[in-house]
């Protein structure tokens, strides 16, 4: 079995490992294609972290690093950019200036009118404040699905990064209904912009890390690969430990969602591997 991990994070942004120890971790854990996705800076100072990514000198340092494990596994460098609406001239600026193998575009956080920043990941409190302040759950999550969708639009990524992670603090419902009507219908409608865009997916075992379900649900999956959405698999990898088990369950869920390959990208060109 060829084994994928296309989401990984190092020092240069929130993980807990250099780009060097998430390369030998990989190589440890057997894994044949690696790519390295760290968090870019958001426009304006507006990033949902708050913290200085993506030191100078990052690429080129995974440049020499992809050269020189080149016999032990095959890495790609990529970036994860956290999506805010409005600044489509400032991503195509950022883009253009490095040639990475993939771009992972991933809405991490909402805004209200006044620039009220809130995280899926905030504490319930203060996310429910938030939720409060924008309209209510079902405004919350619908929001979410607009900011997706006008992401794809853009045509600017390769892959929407972990699709539900709006669920993150959901346990037991408290927000809202997965099986809601009216939520299945703002997955379909997300999924059927995505197939028309040819983005792709990732299957993203975060949620599994944090002892939850991955992202996004095997019913997301399911109806993805009824529209030909190409699949792509990562761990959201940031601290030791997290390749294996769930590099294997997410393969697992993959070939149950109907998926017989996955994809992995050079040049931000998409190459089909199978998943046995």
């Amino acid at each position: 079995m060829v084994k994928v991990n296309f989401h990984a994070h190092t020092t240069a942004s929130d993980g807990k490992l250099s780009a060097e120890q998430v390369i030998e971790e990989a190589i440890k854990d057997k894994i044949d294609f690696l790519c390295i996705t760290d968090h870019y800076p958001a426009p304006e100072n507006l990033d949902p972290y708050g913290k200085d990514f993506f030191k100078e000198g990052h690429f080129e340092n995974l440049t020499k690093l992809k050269e020189k494990y080149k016999e032990k596994i095959n890495i790609s460098i990529g970036v994860e950019f956290d999506w805010i609406n409005g600044f489509d001239e400032w991503y195509k600026k950022e883009i253009s200036k490095k040639p990475y193998d993939f771009l992972i575009g991933s809405v991490h956080a909402l805004f209200t009118k006044d620039n009220t920043l809130s995280g899926f990941w905030d504490k319930k409190e203060d996310l429910k404040k938030f939720i409060e302040k924008i309209g209510g759950s079902k405004k919350y999550v619908k929001e979410y699905y607009v900011q997706v969708r006008n992401m794809v639009k853009s045509n600017l990524f390769d892959c929407v990064g972990h699709l539900d992670i709006i669920k993150i603090n959901n346990q037991n419902n408290s927000l809202f209904s997965e099986t809601d009507e009216w939520y299945k219908k703002e997955i379909l409608k997300t999924l059927d912009l995505i197939a028309k865009e040819k983005m792709a997916i990732e299957v993203n075992s975060r949620g599994l890390v944090k002892g939850d379900e991955q992202y996004p649900s095997k019913f997301i999956l399911i109806e993805a690969r009824k529209r030909n959405i190409p699949l792509t698999v990562g761990t959201d990898f940031h601290a030791a430990g997290e390749n294996e088990p769930y590099l294997g369950q997410l393969y697992k869920i993959a070939k149950e969602a109907g998926y017989a390959e996955i994809c992995i990208f050079k040049k931000r060109k998409q190459i089909e591997v199978p998943l046995d």
